[in-house]
């Protein structure tokens, strides 16, 4: 239903390029073309978004709320299909507690509330394993050269519901340590194994999927691990295996670059829901 509210807005940020400009569009007997070239005027290689656009602008020309409802659909089979596969291939057992709670905001990026509604979802919620994700960050919690963009608000309603903070943004890799506090930077442990409880967390920037590696500029001693140009970084993702030795509370996080190197491995004890 908030998804909804989109519906009737106009063309915003990208859109203008990629679809009033016809950047990441075109003819229909072009299709194929989608699958040999790059996504617009960028380095990604996005077939079926370009696909997407080309028939939405087909079917719709220049009108925005025909583009908005295509994503709307889209969005909510996602979502289908994401539950699906956590019901089929991960079992989780909410009424024992062995949930994953995943809560996306856009600050910084669209609308607002977001602390409020992270504060909201955090007090309702009893599972183990509770992850917020935005993409933008504060200054402080990236070590590249973005400014302040979100507020400390939504990193603090984060930690004090005990819930991992992952952003990308960024484009490197930096982890801190367990800290108590966001916005000062307060370290509650070096430790390779971090407790999470309510209060006490960790945040995560993983920007390193293929656009660009970018160089350090910012340094502290709540980083744990830093992986930027200045340290010859490389592509790649970060990884977590939950359920580790059949513990439900114990989780293994690891970042490996395509060519298999792991930069970063660390332990993760949850205590949320003691």
């Amino acid at each position: 239903m908030t998804h909804a509210t989109y519906i009737t807005n106009g063309f915003i940020w990208l859109d203008h390029g990629d679809l009033e400009l016809g950047r990441a569009v075109l003819p229909l007997s072009h299709l194929h073309e989608a699958f040999l070239t790059r996504f617009g005027e960028t380095a990604f290689y996005r077939p079926l978004v370009t696909v997407i656009h080309s028939l939405d602008t087909a079917l719709y020309h220049q009108r925005a709320p025909g583009y908005h409802l295509t994503n709307v659909i889209l969005h909510l089979l996602a979502s289908a299909a994401f539950a699906l596969f956590l019901s089929q291939f991960l079992s989780l057992n909410y009424s024992e507690r062995q949930g994953m709670y995943f809560i996306m905001v856009g600050p910084g990026v669209m609308g607002e509330g977001h602390a409020e509604y992270i504060d909201d979802l955090l007090d309702e919620d009893t599972s183990i394993w509770r992850i917020c994700c935005w993409h933008k960050n504060q200054q402080r919690m990236q070590v590249g050269g973005k400014k302040d963009e979100t507020g400390w608000e939504v990193y603090e309603e984060a930690r004090e519901g005990g819930a991992i903070i992952a952003t990308g943004h960024e484009h490197s890799y930096s982890r801190t340590h367990l800290l108590s506090n966001m916005k000062s930077r307060t370290i509650a442990s070096t430790s390779d194994t971090l407790e999470i409880r309510r209060g006490r967390t960790f945040a995560v920037v993983s920007g390193l999927g293929g656009k660009s590696i970018r160089t350090q500029k910012q340094e502290g001693k709540w980083w744990a691990s830093i992986y930027t140009a200045d340290q010859g970084a490389n592509f790649g993702a970060l990884f977590g295996i939950f359920n580790r030795n059949g513990e439900k509370d114990l989780a293994e996080f690891y970042f490996k670059d395509i060519t298999g190197k792991v930069v970063d491995r660390f332990w993760v004890r949850s205590k949320v829901g003691n």
